[in-house]
């Protein structure tokens, strides 16, 4: 190896960050909502109950982002 090939393989982007942030912050939405859905399923609940259930169970990942909507229309 050269020494540019070992200064790269070093080198990380810090920029890294995001997309593995926003990838982790969507786990717990969709482990919610899929394991909701098959318990619903399984338990016999009709399909208008079970989106309305799942979508209480949404409703804290909508208040999350609610206080930055607010600061912007200031």
């Amino acid at each position: 190896m050269d020494s540019k090939e070992t200064k790269l393989a070093g080198f990380r982007n810090p920029w890294w960050w995001v997309p593995t942030l926003y990838f982790a912050e969507g786990i717990p939405y969709f482990v919610v909502n899929n394991i909701s859905v098959m318990m619903f399923t399984k338990m016999g609940v009709p399909n208008g109950d079970m989106s309305f259930f799942t979508t209480l169970l949404y409703f804290p990942w909508f208040l999350k982002g609610e206080p930055y909507r607010r600061r912007s229309e200031d």
